[in-house]
Parts: structure tokens; sequence; C-alpha cells
């Protein structure tokens, strides 16, 4: 059965949008997720229902140029319907966090605190949480535009960048994925690095109840043996 994802904050703010032209001419790359925070809270929520793949330290120290993305987590959702209509499996990688709440292997619910943004990490100018979904699951910790060197911890380590025989760039933009969930908002953009098209998101679909088939086939059953009773006996 598939299922949607929703915003990791209850009141989003975007200051950086996915590819962004204004991000490549001022850091140099392109921006392949999203920058955000929540002005209430350091919260970071799970988009839906998935399984951790990696949570931690990315590089051997939290702040600096060995810092790489700081504190990481790396999540699969499966069978995940995009506001497009195409069901895919996703990779959700988060960086720069202050802390974590989860480890690998964990099964995560969506609205579930999994950590809380912050500032680590060497290429931050500030408390925010980058967030990126990606269409490869297969080789999940690998992220394109990320440099691959000895220190990696989680992010394009050498060997899982041997193993994929290279980086490619598999991203998609969350806007054509999430959802506004029950009690979220997109609080709009803070700066000028936010297309319009970054904050047109959809709000969740009501979801039917779920069919208990088997009850459902129990009632039959038994509306069956009465039917069947009654006519016996005429």
């Amino acid at each position: 059965m598939s299922q949607r994802l929703t915003l990791p904050f209850k009141a989003m703010r975007i200051t950086a949008g996915y590819k962004h032209p204004q991000y490549l001419k001022e850091w140099g790359w392109p921006h392949y997720g999203v920058d955000c925070y929540d002005p209430n809270t350091h919260d970071v929520l799970a988009l839906g229902d998935g399984e951790v793949i990696a949570a931690g330290q990315d590089g051997p120290t939290l702040t600096g140029n060995l810092s790489r993305l700081g504190m990481v987590t790396v999540i699969v959702y499966r069978d995940v319907l995009c506001s497009d209509g195409k069901v895919r499996d996703l990779t959700a990688r988060t960086y720069h966090h202050a802390s974590v709440a989860v480890k690998a292997g964990d099964k995560v619910r969506r609205g579930q605190v999994i950590a809380q943004y912050g500032n680590t990490g060497a290429n931050t100018s500030g408390p925010h949480l980058h967030i990126e979904l990606d269409t490869d699951t297969k080789y999940p910790t690998l992220a394109p535009g990320v440099s691959v060197t000895a220190s990696n911890r989680i992010i394009n380590t050498k060997a899982e960048y041997a193993r994929a025989g290279g980086l490619s760039d598999s991203t998609i933009n969350p806007a054509k994925v999430w959802f506004i969930g029950d009690g979220q908002s997109i609080a709009g953009a803070a700066g000028s690095w936010c297309a319009q098209s970054d904050l047109v998101v959809p709000e969740l679909p009501a979801e039917m109840p779920e069919l208990d088939y088997k009850a459902r086939y129990d009632e039959l059953c038994a509306e069956i043996m009465v039917l069947a009773a009654k006519c016996k006996n005429r």
C-alpha cells in the first residue's frame, strides 16, 4: 500500500530551494535539496513510515573543514505516492543536525521526531536543515555534489563510491513529492534563493479508513449461515 510524505516541520520556512540558480552562483555547485527551518522548534520530523539506513556524525569533527556534513540521517521511504501521481521508493538525506534521535535499523513513523536541526558541518552559514530526496535507494548514502574522501564516515564513503562505480544525480524536487500534513504549513521564504514553485505544495488528502476485510468476511459468512438455516426450516 502506498504512502504520502509530509513536511519535515510543523511551520516550514525555506531559505534555499531545489537547484536554485542563485545558490549555484554563490557556492559554485548545484543545490540538490531544500534548506529550511522552523522558527518555533528545532524538531525535525520523519516524512513518512521508513527505515533508518544511517545516522550520526559524518566527519571526524562537528565543525571546521573535517566536519563534512555534520550530523546526518539517511532514511528510505518505500512506496511513496508523489504529488505527480507516481509511486516511488525514495531516500531522504538530512544534514547539519545539532543531534539525532535515531540510529541505523530503526523504523520511523510519519511525524516522529528524528533529530534537532543545527549548524554542524563545513558548508553552513547558520542553523538550518538541508533535506534532499533521491530516487536511488540502492546506494542511499551516495549524494551528488559531495566530495569523496578518506574522512567520510556516512555520506560518500570511498567503499560505497567504489561499489556504485561513481556518482550520479538522481535527486527529485521535494515540492513534487511531499504534502502539507495536518497542523503543518509552509510559512514562506526567507531570502531570495527560493522559487514560487518551492512554496506550492498540495495539502495531504483525507485518508479513507482502511477496510477490515477479514471482519467483513466473517460477517458475510455469519449472514449466509443464518439465511441457510431459515431456508432449511421452511
